[in-house]
């Protein structure tokens, strides 16, 4: 009888045990992704491709065109006049943010910092960040012996050269990016691009 009543208990135990297993399988199979990891996981997506970007023009010197894209007669960067909201078309920087985001219709904003200003200087501004936007910045030196580059006769791009950094006053005449403080007579100072995607 004792024997009997054994086997039902270890009978019991495995059908039992057989249940846990599959409400456990079931619960794991069955998970729910929330809409906020999807977007987590695209911002963190978004995040590296700007980063991408960025590495690129600077290995290919953009960001550094992009620095001293400035017209100092009208003070003002490059193509950015009071409404404007993008560099001229055809900048090799232009051509790669809208190549790697213009086809899903995202905008984007540059700045530029530097260390004797307390702000970032608007360059590109195409609206505020949303929540979900990025912000991702690199560095620039900008050295004594390259040029301010101007527009050329067609109004359509930044590649002309114009006067030498060297030439500039200590406070950069009406370059908002004055000389640096630095023992360097190479360097002219360092700037921080930040693009920001929405």
């Amino acid at each position: 009888m004792s024997d009997k009543r054994g086997q039902a208990f270890t009978l019991e135990g495995v059908i039992g045990a057989m249940i846990l297993l599959t409400a456990v399988l079931f619960a794991l199979n069955s998970a729910v992704l929330l809409p906020s990891t999807g977007e987590a996981g695209n911002q963190a997506q978004l995040e590296q491709e700007a980063k991408d970007v960025m590495q690129v023009a600077a290995d290919e010197g953009h960001l550094s065109q992009i620095a001293r894209c400035y017209n100092t007669d009208e003070e003002e960067w490059f193509g950015h006049s009071g409404t404007a909201t993008a560099p001229p078309n055809d900048t090799e920087l232009q051509t790669l943010l809208d190549d790697t985001f213009g086809d899903r219709d995202r905008s984007y904003n540059l700045e530029i910092k530097y260390a004797t200003d307390t702000k970032a200087e608007r360059v590109v501004y195409q609206g505020a960040s949303t929540r979900n936007g990025v912000t991702v910045s690199r560095t620039v030196t900008l050295y004594e012996d390259e040029s301010l580059l101007r527009e050329n006769g067609s109004g359509t791009s930044c590649a002309d050269p114009d006067e030498e950094l060297s030439t500039l006053s200590d406070d950069g005449d009406n370059y908002p990016v004055a000389r640096g403080a630095t023992s360097d007579d190479y360097i002219y100072n360092v700037v921080e691009v930040r693009l920001t995607i929405r």
